[in-house]
């Protein structure tokens, strides 16, 4: 316990830990009354870490006592202290010379064998995969992938495997109608289309009645076809061949009028 008399009586303080070293933080608290409250002063010798009414935290840097200082605050007014010592000790051992151990030497390693392999496997694919790669390049090039059928021979083979189908005719109808229509006219009649979009813009391609009659047919009876639970409602297999002498009406019709 660190006492020291004041004017008014005794200051008397306790510390943690009871025999702190360099660099510890110390915790100091003070016996005062409720309605006062002590302040450390600051100074070289040692650092406030923290502070409340009754006490602080401080930390030294040197090994010897160090003297606090500072004042309690009160009713009767503001009285200071000096010197309320501190013990502080040193980290190292008693008859420690300071010095410096001396340097143990360092611990060979042995040879990395294990890394020699990895890199021995690593070489040995790396010229395996060389050699792949060098007789592949020695190969013909491979003859170019063929061209896509022209859209109306798609648009035929679609037609002449639905025949054959037993269900969801007409979506797959649908899907080959929209499929040569966004081959034709794909800024117009894209894949991206909604049925309400393609049928909006059925006008814009071709002002003949029955293309765009038969065109709204087949998409809503494959929506049908797909989404109802009764299914299409009309028979497909004279729309077959309508799809084929009529959906190709309008495209036919502008080459006919370039080359004229």
């Amino acid at each position: 316990m660190l006492v020291l008399l004041l004017l008014v009586g005794a200051l008397r303080a306790t510390h943690t830990p009871a025999a702190p070293t360099v660099g510890d933080p110390v915790a100091v608290h003070f016996e005062i009354a409720g309605d006062e409250r002590v302040t450390l002063d600051r100074s070289p010798l040692y650092e406030v870490i923290s502070s409340s009414r009754d006490g602080a935290v401080v930390r030294a840097f040197k090994p010897q006592p160090v003297a606090l200082s500072g004042h309690v605050t009160g009713p009767g007014g503001v009285v200071a202290f000096r010197r309320l010592t501190l013990p502080m000790h040193s980290v190292l051992r008693k008859g420690d010379d300071g010095k410096p151990a001396p340097l143990t030497p360092p611990v060979a390693i042995p040879p990395p064998v294990t890394a020699w392999i990895a890199l021995a496997v690593a070489a040995a694919v790396a010229v395996a995969a060389w050699i792949v790669l060098y007789r592949m390049g020695r190969r013909p090039a491979i003859a170019a992938m063929a061209q896509p059928p022209a859209p109306d021979e798609e648009l035929r083979a679609a037609v002449a495997a639905i025949r054959n189908e037993s269900s969801l005719r007409w979506a797959a109808l649908a899907d080959a109608t929209r499929h040569y229509l966004a081959r034709m006219v794909p800024q117009q009649l894209g894949h991206q289309l909604t049925t309400r979009e393609l049928l909006a813009q059925l006008p814009s391609v071709s002002t003949s009645t029955e293309w765009q009659t038969l065109v709204r047919q087949i998409v809503v009876e494959g929506d049908l076809d797909k989404f109802s639970p009764w299914g299409a409602s009309a028979e497909i297999e004279s729309i077959l061949a309508e799809t084929l002498r009529v959906l190709p009406w309008p495209f036919r019709a502008s080459e006919q009028e370039v080359a004229a």
